[in-house]
């Protein structure tokens, strides 16, 4: 939810649809709300890779070059990225920030018939200015990146990465940049949750996936140390139980190949709302236990 609370007073959430909970009506950061009674803010969206994820938070700067490099006052300008497009057709189509120091807002406009391609991005101007320079290549700083920097962050980015040998290291490096974007409290209450396999048919571990999936945590979890959860493991091994579930033949079968209980999936990779909620009331004691809200 938005809040008109002082940021330093909410948590936030960066990441990907696992974040968002794309097939789900209730996401982990709903619960965490109701558990602990604090607003979130959740700006997961799907289909991002760890770094599209990094310019929405603020960790990586959003290059784009103008097709203009005059704009008058009261018009519109259109850009194209000049190598990350972080935002899709998944989610939010318009954001509100500043390029130089105009304030204004920047749209995705997709190809005509086809929302997955990206035809520009329009900026349009918050308020009339005078005639502007416009320099060849402009940053776009996303007002929620810079009014969020000291809310308490969790991270769930790199599901949709390559995380082949030699490309993990990209990954733990979004991430980083990520966590140095983060300001004040925000530097010491910040978590970076491991990346989940999928269903046990897919991802279980006799697959390459859980391999490289394993070899990732395992490189977040030496980065990020105290600050890293393994929500993989929690999910696998312990949250039917803490659900007070009684784990099925099938269920037993998941966890047996390292898989979380197919129960919390909505499809292959994605939890369902029994799923979100276990991983919310877990999550939400892990933030009590580390005093966050004291």
């Amino acid at each position: 939810m938005q809040s008109c609370e002082d940021p330093k007073d909410v948590i936030v959430g960066w990441g990907d649809s696992m974040m968002k909970a794309s097939l789900s009506k209730t996401s982990l950061l709903d619960v965490i709300e109701d558990e602990l009674g604090i607003s979130t803010y959740n700006f997961g969206q799907g289909a991002l890779k760890s770094d599209e994820v990094a310019v929405l938070q603020g960790g990586r700067p959003f290059y784009l070059t103008p097709t203009d490099t005059l704009i008058s006052a009261n018009s519109e300008l259109q850009l194209m990225p000049v190598d990350i497009e972080p935002f899709n057709d998944f989610g939010t189509q318009e954001y509100e920030g500043m390029i130089q120091d105009m304030p204004g807002s920047l749209a995705r406009i997709h190809a005509p018939g086809d929302g997955s391609l990206l035809q520009y991005f329009l900026f349009k101007r918050g308020y009339s200015w005078v005639e502007k320079q416009v320099e060849d290549t402009v940053v776009f700083k996303f007002d929620h990146a810079q009014k969020y920097k000291e809310s308490m962050t969790l991270i769930w980015a790199g599901r949709n990465d390559d995380k082949s040998k030699g490309k993990r290291e990209n990954t733990v490096e979004n991430i980083d940049k990520m966590v140095n974007a983060l300001q004040g409290q925000a530097r010491d209450k910040y978590l970076i949750l491991s990346i989940c396999n999928g269903r046990s048919d897919k991802e279980g571990n006799d697959t390459k996936a859980h391999e490289r999936i394993l070899n990732l945590n395992e490189m977040l979890k030496d980065k990020f140390d105290e600050h890293f959860i393994d929500v993989r493991s929690y999910m696998v091994k312990q949250a039917i139980y803490d659900m007070n579930i009684s784990p099925t033949p099938k269920g037993l079968s998941d966890m047996d190949k390292d898989c979380i209980p197919s129960i919390f999936f909505a499809d292959h990779v994605h939890l369902n709302e029994l799923g979100n909620i276990a991983l919310g009331k877990h999550l939400a004691k892990v933030i009590q236990e580390k005093g966050w809200l004291d």
